[in-house]
């Protein structure tokens, strides 16, 4: 079983991978922002977010009434495979480490 950190690191370069592979990483960091930004703005959605009495379908359909319309579908349903997995409290640091993995690449790209 993975400890914390492995969930994070692994989440966060599943989806630098996905987002690379259809040319979209940008574009999910800025998004991945912007959902952590509503969520701190808003600490009854946060705590929401986080309930872990909440089953399943119900953070399902919180996601995407949520952000269904404003974020790709790529990081929709990475948000709605960690609502599934009961891991929506560890998108703040995915997300950090999302961004690092995208400034990396980037960085390699640069020099190449």
């Amino acid at each position: 079983m993975l400890n914390e950190q492995e969930k994070i690191k692994s989440y966060a370069a599943a989806l630098e991978h996905l987002a690379r592979a259809a040319d979209i990483t940008a574009p999910v960091e800025q998004q991945l922002g912007r959902v952590l930004d509503a969520l701190t703005q808003n600490p009854a959605i946060a705590s929401y977010w986080a309930d872990p009495r909440l089953r399943d379908p119900a953070q399902t359909a919180f996601v995407e009434e949520a952000f269904g319309s404003r974020i790709h579908p790529l990081l929709l349903q990475f948000l709605i495979i960690l609502a599934g997995q009961k891991e929506l409290p560890l998108l703040r640091p995915v997300a950090a480490a999302f961004r690092e993995l995208a400034g990396q690449r980037r960085q390699i790209s640069v020099g190449e």
